[in-house]
Parts: C-alpha cells; sequence; structure tokens
C-alpha cells in the first residue's frame, strides 16, 4: 500500500521562472525579437541614456515610450533589459501617473 501524496499548498506564491529572452516565446513574438536585436543595444542606450537625464525624479514606462517616440512594446523590453540583465536601472515603488517611477541606479543610490 502507498502512502498518500502530500498536501499541496494552493495560497503558496509560485516561483516565476526567470526569462533570458525579451519575449514570452509565441512564433509572432520570437520573430519581432529577431528583427529588433540588430537595434535593441542603441535604443536600449537611448533608454537608459533618458532615466539618466531624468535624475532622481525619474521616468515611467509611458514618459519614456513620448519623450523618445519609440511604442510602448519596444520600450518596456529595454527597460526589463536594463533592470534585469544590465542592472543599471531600478524599478521604484513610486507611482506616477499610473506607472512605476525608474531611476538609473547612481541615483536610487543617492550618488
Amino acid at each position: 500500500m502507498s502512502s498518500p501524496s502530500p498536501q499541496l499548498d494552493l495560497f503558496a506564491p509560485r516561483p516565476r521562472p526567470r526569462r533570458s529572452l525579451p519575449h514570452r516565446g509565441g512564433v509572432t513574438q520570437i520573430a519581432a525579437a529577431e528583427k529588433i536585436e540588430p537595434h535593441a543595444a542603441k535604443m536600449r542606450a537611448a533608454v537608459f541614456d533618458y532615466i539618466a537625464q531624468c535624475g532622481a525624479a525619474g521616468a515611467t514606462r509611458k514618459e519614456i515610450q513620448l519623450a523618445l517616440d519609440m511604442k510602448i512594446q519596444t520600450v518596456c523590453p529595454r527597460v526589463d533589459e536594463l533592470i534585469h540583465r544590465d542592472r543599471t536601472v531600478v524599478s521604484t515603488t513610486i507611482r506616477r501617473g499610473g506607472g512605476l517611477v525608474l531611476v538609473a541606479k547612481a541615483e536610487a543610490k543617492g550618488e
């Protein structure tokens, strides 16, 4: 006779898998990521420069979109790369206009 399986906690937070790609794996998303790859570094640099120029006030994704005339679908993956891969931008707990304020790491440390 086998022992009963352990009871799973339905309310425990599930670990989120870490994505290394700036997409979720759909065919269209993979094609878009491959198409933008040659330009991603330049766009990422422009996003970082804008956030750094904003200083301690920071910028939201929407503000970056409007200032750099980029689609929000282009801004968000670049911001995610700066936060998770490059670790040069931090997302604060401050909200402005419905979006989280992002600051360059030196600004977040008060340097």
